[in-house]
């Protein structure tokens, strides 16, 4: 395997909520009905809210494996 990171930006939100969307129900489901899920995903996922992060400091990567998309990670430096 060759895991690669690459700085995302705006044009890679739909992207990073793909990939999100990939875990985070079958995270969740245990813990939380499907229409909490649904409302807490878009919450914290949705085009806007992931284009606010950026916009408030969020840096999100994106993990490839060769040419595929696999995964993300977001940080934010804090005082």
């Amino acid at each position: 395997m060759n895991f690669t990171l690459y700085k995302a930006d705006k044009k890679d939100i739909s992207l990073i909520r793909d990939l999100a969307s990939k875990v985070w129900y079958h995270t969740y489901a245990t813990v939380h009905t499907q229409e909490q899920l649904e409302y807490m995903f878009d919450q914290m996922y949705g085009d806007k809210e992931l284009e606010n992060q950026m916009n408030e400091g969020h840096t999100f990567y994106i993990v490839y494996n060769e040419d595929i998309p696999v995964g993300y990670m977001s940080i934010q430096q804090k005082e």
